[in-house]
């Protein structure tokens, strides 16, 4: 999003006992909301050439003129045969790029993680220019950031080549599925009993359908704390500029994690006394997780972060007997055709069409699917129109239309615009990751000795000190006035990352003994656990909106 504002202005004249004079300009502020869009042609490549007039775009099902165009392409445009006049060049974009690889080990097997880290290395050697950055986080579970955003190719490459002879826990994830069925088998079979005159007395189907219960909610408290760390790595981008991609590689994220157990229930329930009436879609659906997909969805819209989720399984998902040597080289493609793993996969295309990006399923051609995120980075449109209302916190479901028939567009289907104090929120998490260079008001901040408070808390003094000069100050009378917030956020060592905590501060002082007062010192005790390891703070002007940000590393226990 764009902000075109025309500040206050505020002259401050003849300070102290004489007459005093405040000038005021009047602030006018136009909005305008920015939007990327790739288009594409039915064999994936990149269309070139369209204009603002072949778009349309809809915000909360309102038609919304478009009052800023851009094309961006990777390389110049060629010029048409038999032409007068080359035309005109498309820019390309400078803004940086900024590239998650989140690798859920949890569920991935070590074979079909590997064969994908060549062309996430590929991607990320071609693709990195100057200014951007690329990161790899690791599930395992617990969340933990391999490599934090960096801009040296050889360090990721290296990280990448280190995680490659590690051990996934996907192996271990497919032994308790057996040992999942295996549970509900043993639970029919153990207690199946054969009268003397050959009767035979069974177990209820609801001792199998509570076994299958279990195994669900155990799968869906694992899956939720993935997800939950997917979307604090998403939340760390939202005060980062530039255009982000979160590549994500799974072998299993659903709506339905106990899908498996209820299934396999369906296959044996006649083991069961009633089985007949069982039906596993039935009981299914009251352990769907509904709030999946939104819940991720709007984590990456509102840090305007598009997903490309990777099926690392591929082919061999629905057929074990392909290995990953023998589908080596094939150009499947990427596609959204699902297969018979449609219901298991679904998620991955849901919350890849809702950010703008590309579900991969149903291939082992993972190069290409790395060139699509490349051609997604460099070849778009950006499309720009005024906001209406206030600026608040709110989500603005967005949808872009193509008047020419033909092609296939992508966008991201909502669009999240932050109040102020959101915004500066959002740049103070992200501070802990990605220094925020631009400081306005000059601050300065230092953190003394941490006193233990318990255990596992202590408590850290820290001190901000403020340039007097930086701030802007009203007069009242024979006095200035003043205020401004502070706002500080820390992060552990396993990479979360805390509540922003708001604080106002009032200044108030004779106008007369400006000249002595050089800088405004603010002390803050915070009270940390043991494993934090940064804090961030971030200082606005209330009146004039100027910011400044620092941070201080802090060591664990």
């Amino acid at each position: 999003m764009r902000r075109i504002a025309v500040l206050v202005a505020v002259v401050l004249c003849t300070l102290g006992a004489a007459a005093q004079e405040t000038f005021f300009s009047e602030s006018i502020e136009v909005r305008v909301l920015n939007v990327d869009v790739i288009v594409t042609d039915k064999k994936g490549a990149p269309v070139t050439g369209l204009t603002k007039d072949d778009f349309e775009v809809l915000e909360n099902g309102t038609a919304r003129e478009i009052t800023n165009f851009s094309e961006f392409r990777a390389t110049p445009a060629a010029a048409a045969p038999n032409a007068t006049q080359a035309p005109p060049l498309a820019p390309t974009d400078s803004r940086p790029r900024r590239i998650v690889i989140f690798l859920d080990e949890a569920s991935l097997r070590s074979n079909t993680r590997n064969r994908v880290l060549p062309p996430i290395k590929s991607f990320v050697r071609k693709t990195l220019r100057r200014g951007d950055t690329a990161m790899i986080a690791l599930w395992k579970p617990g969340l933990q950031i391999a490599l934090p955003m960096t801009a040296d190719v050889a360090a990721f490459e290296a990280k990448l080549d280190a995680i490659a002879q590690t051990a996934t826990m996907g192996r271990l994830a497919a032994s308790e599925d057996h040992d999942m069925q295996m549970r509900i088998r043993t639970g029919a079979t153990d207690m199946t009993q054969v009268g003397p005159r050959g009767s035979v007395s069974r177990p209820p189907i609801s001792d199998g359908i509570g076994t299958a219960q279990t195994i669900a909610t155990k799968a869906m408290h694992e899956q939720h704390e993935k997800v939950e760390a997917m979307k604090s790595v998403l939340a760390s981008l939202r005060g980062v500029d530039g255009r982000k991609v979160f590549v994500f590689l799974t072998e299993s994220l659903t709506d339905i994690p106990g899908r498996d157990a209820f299934e396999y229930l369906e296959r044996i329930k006649d083991l069961y006394e009633g089985g007949s009436s069982y039906v596993a879609s039935a009981v299914m659906a009251q352990y769907r997780d509904q709030t999946l997909v939104p819940s991720l969805t709007e984590a990456a819209n509102s840090s305007s972060v598009s997903l490309y989720p990777i099926d690392a399984a591929g082919l061999g998902r629905d057929n074990e007997v392909l290995s990953a040597e023998n589908l080596a080289g094939q150009a499947i493609g990427v596609t959204s055709i699902r297969t018979s793993s449609d219901q298991r996969l679904h998620v991955l295309h849901e919350i890849a069409a809702a950010t703008g990006g590309m579900a991969t399923t149903a291939t082992d051609n993972f190069a290409l699917t790395f060139d699509t995120i490349a051609n997604d980075l460099t070849s778009y449109y950006s499309l720009g129109y005024r906001a209406e209302g206030d600026k608040q916190d709110q989500t603005r479901a967005l949808s872009v239309k193509l008047k020419k028939k033909g092609y296939t567009i992508r966008t991201r289907q909502s669009l999240v615009e932050k109040s102020i104090n959101s915004e500066m929120g959002d740049a103070v998490a992200a501070n802990l990751f990605y220094p925020v260079e631009k400081n306005e008001l000059k601050i300065a901040m230092t953190a003394g000795a941490k006193t233990a408070v318990d255990t596992e808390h202590a408590s850290v003094p820290v001190e901000l000190k403020i340039p007097t000069a930086s701030l802007t100050l009203l007069p009242e009378g024979k006095e200035l006035t003043g205020k401004f917030s502070t706002y500080a956020a820390f992060v552990r060592d396993d990479g979360a990352v805390s509540q922003v905590k708001v604080q106002t501060h009032a200044l108030r002082f004779p106008a007369e003994s400006l000249a002595r007062r050089k800088e405004v010192t603010v002390k803050l005790d915070v009270m940390i656990d043991n494993s934090v390891t940064g804090l961030s703070v971030g200082v606005m002007d209330d009146v004039a909106h100027t910011t400044g940000f620092a941070t201080v590393t802090l060591t664990p226990k």
